[in-house]
């Protein structure tokens, strides 16, 4: 797998191409990197489902969590993640994260109400064997 940084603001923002085999197959973004409070908002997307459930989102997951915890010196990193998902639960669990809260959206696409889950990680909370 390939990880790739397409797009760097350096002070707030990194935002990353995830490539399988010269194929880019996701998106993972460092979105408003703190660094007063050393903590930063995850997002990833893994677009074809063909592509999910492979280890490719576990793989990129853990090399984001390596720069934020290494070379950019963050302590905690964040995401929100629809309850629903299970997929994207399990695969936030395998990398440490834990639940830190619930909210209640609105509405989604067919406007129902939706729960959305916050899960965090500690740099010093993350399995033995990555920190």
């Amino acid at each position: 797998m390939q990880f790739v940084v397409w797009r760097e603001c350096p002070e707030t923002e990194r935002n990353y191409a995830i490539c399988r085999s010269g194929e880019h197959v996701g998106n993972l973004y460092l979105r408003d990197i703190d660094r007063q409070h050393r903590r930063a908002e995850l997002h990833i997307f893994i677009g074809d489902v063909g592509n999910r459930a492979r280890g490719i989102g576990t793989e990129a997951m853990r090399l984001a969590l390596e720069e934020a915890f290494g070379a950019l010196g963050l302590q905690e990193i964040f995401l929100h993640v629809l309850a629903t998902n299970q997929a994207a639960i399990r695969l936030c669990q395998c990398c440490g994260f834990t639940f830190d809260g619930k909210r209640t959206t609105p509405a989604d696409k067919r406007g129902a109400p939706v729960d959305v889950l916050r899960m965090k990680l500690r740099k010093d909370q993350r399995p033995e064997g990555e920190r």
